[in-house]
């Protein structure tokens, strides 16, 4: 299978101001040093009482009387009395603020909500959080992402500062959570325990999926995700490319440990072994049709003489020339109705694609987006689902691995993940 990819998207970046003033645990804490420290004493000084004798005492005690009422004299005559001590109160303590652990630190999917105050109104739904910050991607632009500092205020519990105003709230507006984490880390849940910005505890509280994509500008979950239920994003079946809209979890699915989602856009969705990625996975596609058939294995050139319903596509896959394939059989998955069956590369078809040694045929290019183009190779054997999406299109999928024996190894595992399949218009 090959791919071309394309997109991109403006990340804003976030910036906060220095430190203007001395903490007050930082001032306190010289205090205290400076209470602490002992007067320095002279190493070289010392004393010694000598004896007396009477009159030398007295003549003494008298020196030492005028000295004295000559120094008051002194004290009345002066014009800048001594202050007097004031006490300071003492400061009140501060809350202690940590940084997100790593563990929160993550795009996090969910679905849509209504957001007071957001203009233009909220059309997909994640949170980003990093070390120090909380960002709402709301779709759309230009609108506010209620940017907020974000740090760790007690266990279990995230507070969020209001970085500017936005979506009816001020600057500084604060905001407390819970947030509790699945075993694996996959999923959060905030929970408000008390926020002065309404639109802000709308936008982020609920459930989330994490996101852990290593292409930043996409919704896909990453190479390895928890065990469990998980949904889709952005891949909408139901719509055409062109009239594409966010509508969050049109797909869901279970799988056990070792398996991820390294793609997702509006048109693909792919579930893949975290060991092998896309040597060993799972493809819908749903903007696909008939490949034109050329002996330079043209990209994305579709064949518009073949219809896009799953009887049309079986047929037409049924007699390629190059291409061995089973007998359609009806099928039925996550609620869509079609046809199922197995292809490979017949035996004498020797035919291969610039830069690929293995025969090949070609099977399905992309109609609008020009992303993607599906051929079967060399001997592994592929398991292809069309399903009817009820406008005269099809849901493509199929089971995809580099080999005979990884495939062989798969398609237990596979079957199991897509009989999972529920699909929600």
């Amino acid at each position: 299978m090959t791919r071309d990819r394309d997109i991109e998207r403006v990340l804003d970046g976030w910036f906060a101001d220095g430190p203007t003033s001395m903490p007050d645990r930082f001032f306190d804490g010289v205090l205290d040093r400076v209470d602490r420290t002992a007067q320095r004493r002279l190493a070289g000084l010392t004393t010694r009482l000598l004896p007396m004798n009477t009159n030398v005492r007295l003549a003494a005690a008298i020196a030492a009387t005028l000295a004295i009422g000559l120094a008051a004299a002194i004290y009345v005559g002066s014009s800048k009395p001594i202050p007097t001590p004031r006490s300071s109160p003492s400061p009140s303590p501060t809350a202690s603020f940590e940084p997100l652990s790593q563990v929160l630190q993550h795009r996090w999917n969910g679905p849509t909500r209504p957001v007071t105050g957001m203009t233009p109104p909220a059309l997909s739904a994640a949170v980003t959080l990093d070390r120090t910050r909380m960002r709402f991607d709301g779709g759309g632009s230009p609108r506010s992402d209620l940017s907020s500092s974000a740090s760790l205020s007690g266990p279990n519990e995230i507070r969020f500062d209001l970085l500017g105003d936005g979506a009816g709230c001020g600057r500084g507006a604060i905001g407390t959570y819970t947030f509790a984490l699945s075993p694996g880390g996959g999923f959060l849940t905030l929970t408000p325990e008390t926020d002065a910005c309404a639109a802000r505890s709308q936008a982020v509280s609920g459930d989330w999926e994490r996101s852990d994509c290593s292409n930043p500008n996409s919704w896909c979950l990453g190479d390895s995700i928890e065990a469990g239920d998980h949904a889709s994003a952005v891949f909408n079946p139901f719509l055409t490319f062109d009239a594409w809209t966010f509508q969050y979890g049109r797909l869901a699915y279970t799988v056990p440990n070792g398996w991820g989602n390294p793609e997702e856009d509006r048109a693909e969705y792919v579930i893949a072994r975290t060991d092998l990625g896309e040597d060993a996975s799972i493809w819908l596609l749903s903007d696909e049709t008939a490949h034109v058939q050329s002996p330079g294995c043209s990209e994305n050139t579709i064949d518009a003489s073949v219809g896009r319903k799953p009887d049309d596509l079986a047929s037409w896959l049924q007699s390629r020339p190059g291409l061995a394939a089973t007998k359609p059989q009806a099928v039925t998955v996550g609620g869509l109705s079609g046809v199922t069956l197995d292809v490979s590369v017949a035996p004498d078809w020797t035919r291969a694609c610039p830069g690929d040694a293995r025969p090949a045929v070609e099977l399905f290019a992309d109609s609008d987006a020009k992303e993607h183009d599906v051929r079967a190779l060399g001997d592994t054997p592929m398991r292809i689902f069309l399903l009817d999406l009820g406008d005269g299109r099809s849901l493509i999928m199929f089971i995809n691995a580099k080999d005979k024996a990884t495939y062989n190894a798969l398609l237990p595992e596979a079957t199991s993940i897509i009989n999972s399949f529920r699909f929600t218009r």
